[in-house]
């Protein structure tokens, strides 16, 4: 029988925490690892996405008695799980060098790790990173982008729709007037969405919007340090 391929340091974090996040009632929203200069293991949690239709739902009974009320994990949940997975790696030794763990909620620019998180969003502004050139459809289609600005049409299991549309200093959404563009999932480096907050109007030339506030808790926990 052949020897499983080695964890990469995403898939031993995620066996690490999916049990913690679970304990405080969460769902794992997602884990990366970055590398510059030293290691930053970041855990997003989130409340479970079965509670509302935007993963921002209302504390629920039985989920734990520290639930923020903006309807999102809350300062103290991330600690705990920031504490206990900090002593789980420890234990594991699966750092190679000097790392940095942080918990947090996704926050109003989530990211989002699989195809199906992006299910409720239909309709928000999305940036995605591709790793290859991908050009809308039709004879007046965009130049092929690596990037793609656009408010997300439609989700399917092989990847989604985007318009494509371009966000003003002011915070206006602004259509390009291109034909919608399919990005396959495979393709994708990195999808996040793009909180639009128009600015408020000055005295004399209407109302505005005030931008609402995102409530983000997060909480650090060191690794081993470099001496």
């Amino acid at each position: 029988m052949p020897n499983a391929m080695p964890e990469s340091l995403e898939e031993t974090v995620t066996r690490l925490v999916t049990p913690l996040v679970r304990a405080q009632g969460l769902e794992l929203w997602g884990v990366e690892v970055l590398h510059s200069g030293r290691f930053t293991v970041r855990v997003f949690v989130d409340l479970p996405r079965a509670a509302g239709a935007t993963g921002a739902a209302p504390a629920a009974a039985g989920t734990g008695p520290d639930l923020a009320e903006s309807g999102s994990a809350s300062i103290g949940q991330c600690e705990e799980i920031s504490r206990q997975l900090g002593l789980a790696m420890d234990v594991e030794d699966c750092m190679p060098e000097a790392w940095v763990l942080e918990v947090s909620s996704p926050g109003f620019d989530r990211r989002f790790f699989t195809l199906d998180q992006l299910v409720p969003y239909v309709g928000d502004l999305l940036e995605v990173r591709l790793a290859a050139p991908v050009s809308a459809a039709g004879e007046n289609g965009a130049a092929p982008r690596m990037r793609w600005r656009g408010r997300l049409l439609a989700v399917d299991a092989e990847g989604f729709s985007l318009e494509p549309c371009a966000l003003s200093p002011e915070g206006e959404v602004r259509p390009e007037g291109q034909p919608p563009v399919r990005l396959p999932w495979s393709e994708v480096r990195r999808a996040a969405r793009i909180p639009v907050f128009q600015k408020p109007v000055k005295p004399g030339k209407g109302r505005g919007r005030h931008p609402s506030q995102a409530c983000r808790a997060r909480a650090a926990a060191g690794g081993r340090h470099e001496s």
